[in-house]
């Protein structure tokens, strides 16, 4: 009985602990493009979206957000909101310093693209604290152009 459980462990257990997996770069920005040329004009139209609603609170840019934000969710924000939005961040994570994009997530009828974003801001003791949040822009077709559906950090 002990040599059956040992053949067993050997011919079962033992491959599974050598076998290994490999995460290869393949050079892609983190997503594979959508298969048809629709998807991928959504995509790439969200991707400058995102990077602009990211700027405009990078910069405090009230009129660049408006402009990123095509569609119903414009009229949702007020430039006093957008402010002390602004200014809440600053408080507790610091400045923006920078964002990158991360990926597209594969989600029907809609395009949902997630950006890593780093703020930045003086400790108490004066070091430089470093804090990133996930940020998430979801768009949908519109006709022939791109709608924001929602954005917002995570």
């Amino acid at each position: 009985m002990d040599k059956i459980l040992a053949v067993i462990i050997g011919a079962v257990v033992l491959p599974l602990l050598v076998t290994g997996c490999r995460v290869v770069d393949s050079g892609e920005r983190g997503f594979t493009p959508a298969a048809d040329s629709e998807q991928m004009r959504l995509q790439h139209d969200t991707e400058k979206l995102g990077e602009g609603i990211l700027a405009a609170f990078q910069h405090g840019d009230f009129p660049a957000l408006i402009k990123n934000t095509p569609g119903e969710l414009a009229e949702l924000v007020s430039e006093k909101d957008f402010r002390t939005s602004c200014r809440n961040f600053n408080e507790k994570y610091g400045m923006l310093q920078d964002f990158r994009f991360l990926t597209a997530l594969d989600t029907p009828a809609f395009c949902n693209l997630i950006w890593v974003v780093t703020f930045v801001r003086a400790g108490t003791n004066g070091t430089e604290i470093r804090r990133q949040l996930l940020f998430r822009v979801v768009s949908m077709p519109d006709g022939d152009k791109t709608k924001v559906v929602s954005y917002g950090f995570m």
